[in-house]
């Protein structure tokens, strides 16, 4: 048993700082180049994985040997999991926000999503907590619980985002022309995220099914720090749309807001005081920003149509 808990911190740390090192000139760019913004610190927080996988593994070699003055638990072992729980906040806040724009700002969504959150973070904290321990058949309950919260809201969230998408492609024309747009690309990683609701399901089903707490730490080292992998991912490639749409638009002489999509973090600033803070994080409905491209494609079209009747009319 040992054998294999060892080989499964490995495997996990191994492939995490391998997808580290593929997008370090990414972050590099994209991250530190630029000023330091909400999606900053939850791309930080996404990385968890990389110090607290670390430390865990330390700590069960007897490593990290010191403890608590108020808990019998090892201080690495509390750090890990203090770490853990700014990952799930980062992973709840990024897709979570993200599901609430595509919706266009949905009350209900925002509530759904906002209480589902906020039982996952508490169901989290709880068994890390330094004053209030809790029995193993406590742990037991509130880890199943965790484990199904999380399963709802990540598959709600990469659901909705996905069909949002599609139906923002489909409005805004065919498919084979916007597979350079944005449309195109939170389509592609919402797709891709939703690998990582499903490996969590499976989780949340052996959970459920009350197997050993030994096999369910085991597979913490895998499912948590993959879901913030993949969430840190998504956020340099909006990143890396940004820079691209900014640069297009300053090259085509318009404003960053004429041309911008809507769907990004901070993606434009706030012209005028119109927009708040919120809304420069985490942009707009797509579905709606489509339709209003096509209105006013079609207006353009009309006063163009009128400008060469009249024109013909001078004649």
């Amino acid at each position: 048993t040992s054998f294999l808990q060892f080989s499964i911190q490995y495997c996990s740390i191994a492939l995490l700082y391998y997808d580290y090192v593929l997008t370090f000139g990414m972050e590099v760019k994209y991250m530190w180049s630029e000023r330091f913004r909400l999606s900053t610190a939850l791309y930080i927080f996404c990385r968890y994985g990389l110090v607290a996988n670390i430390v865990y593994l330390l700590t069960i070699a007897g490593k990290i040997t010191l403890t608590v003055s108020f808990s019998d638990c090892d201080a690495g072992y509390k750090i890990s999991s203090a770490l853990s729980v700014l990952g799930r906040f980062a992973i709840i806040v990024v897709w979570g926000g993200r599901t609430w724009a595509v919706c266009g700002k949905n009350r209900y969504i925002l509530a759904f999503f906002g209480i589902i959150g906020l039982l996952i973070m508490i169901l989290d904290i709880v068994p890390t907590s330094f004053l209030h321990p809790i029995t193993i058949a406590d742990r037991t309950i509130v880890g199943g619980l965790l484990s199904i919260f999380m399963v709802i809201f990540e598959i709600s969230s990469a659901t909705i985002t996905t069909s949002r998408a599609i139906q923002a492609l489909r409005v805004s024309g065919p498919w084979g022309a916007q597979k350079k747009g944005f449309m195109y690309l939170l389509l592609e990683q919402g797709t891709h995220s939703l690998n990582s609701p499903f490996s969590n399901t499976t989780y949340s089903i052996r959970q459920a099914s009350c197997i050993s707490r030994f096999l369910q730490r085991l597979l913490n080292a895998i499912t948590l720090p993959l879901s913030g992998m993949m969430t840190a991912r998504f956020l340099l490639h909006l990143r890396k749309w940004e820079a691209k749409h900014k640069a297009f638009a300053s090259k085509n002489g318009g404003s960053i807001e004429e041309h911008s999509t809507g769907m990004d973090f901070a993606s434009a600033p706030n012209q005028g005081g119109t927009r708040s803070a919120l809304d420069m994080e985490f942009g707009e409905d797509p579905v709606h920003r489509a339709r209003n491209r096509g209105i006013d494609l079609i207006s353009m079209g009309e006063i163009a149509e009128t400008r060469h009747r009249d024109s013909d009319s001078d004649y």
